[in-house]
Parts: C-alpha cells; sequence; structure tokens
C-alpha cells in the first residue's frame, strides 16, 4: 500500500492559489489594457466635468498628435466624432458630458480615413477620437 506524500500537496497548494489570483477581473484588466477604448466605467470612474478631461485623465495619449506635420492646407490634428457624425477638433470635446457617453475609442489616421464619413484623402488628420452616446430608453 502506498503512503500519500505531503511534499506534493504544497506545491499543488501554492499553484492553485496563484492561479486564483491570476485570475482577477477579466472584464477590468482587458478595460486598462485596450489603449485605444475606454468604456462606460472609465468614463464614470474618471470623475470630471467633459470629456475633454476624461481623455486627458485615462488616455492623454489621444490628445497628442502622432507625426505633426505641416501641409500646404494646414496643421495635422485629431478630429472628433459622435455617433459617426464629425463634431470637430479636440476642443469640442469640452463641450460634452461625460455621463451622455457610452464609450471612446481612438482610431489611428488611416482608420479614420477608411471608415469615418467626412475625411478626404488629402485632409492630413492624426486620428480621431469616436464617442458612442448612451441610449435613453
Amino acid at each position: 500500500m502506498r503512503t500519500f506524500s505531503f511534499q506534493y500537496l504544497i506545491p499543488f497548494i501554492v499553484f492553485i492559489i496563484f492561479l486564483g489570483c491570476a485570475s482577477g477581473d477579466a472584464t477590468g484588466e482587458r478595460e486598462r489594457r485596450d489603449r485605444n477604448f475606454i468604456s462606460k466605467r472609465e468614463i464614470e470612474s474618471a470623475n470630471v466635468g467633459n470629456m475633454f478631461e476624461v481623455i486627458d485623465r485615462l488616455r492623454p495619449m489621444w490628445l497628442t498628435l502622432r507625426a505633426p506635420m505641416r501641409s500646404f492646407v494646414g496643421d495635422t490634428e485629431v478630429l472628433v466624432f459622435q455617433d459617426n457624425v464629425r463634431l470637430g477638433n479636440l476642443e469640442v470635446l469640452r463641450q460634452i458630458r461625460p455621463d451622455m457617453i457610452e464609450s471612446a475609442q481612438f482610431l489611428d489616421a488611416s482608420t479614420a480615413q477608411s471608415t469615418l464619413p467626412g475625411i478626404s484623402r488629402g485632409q492630413h488628420i492624426s486620428g480621431a477620437i469616436v464617442l458612442t452616446s448612451v441610449t435613453r430608453h
């Protein structure tokens, strides 16, 4: 008859504890990892007065120009869209209340030009911030 050895039990218990700690809150970790998306929960947690401040606090790199360059037409800029409607440049974010927004997403220049309406091929943009409005029932 074989006897049970405790020398194998302790590493197994440590492994189970480590596995339990590592699982954590998968939704929260995914939200923190996605540098191009801000969820409603993150927007609410910022606890500030407008979407410019939300983005400045949570994803400040969205507010900076990726490859600033000057064209014959004008400066490179980040555009802001809400529900596929172009609102303007970054300054319009100061007029939008966070409680009206469900999520925000950053699109790089090429993705924005190929997917969003009203951006011409020759227009120099650094990217676009796309806001999704809260749906009221």
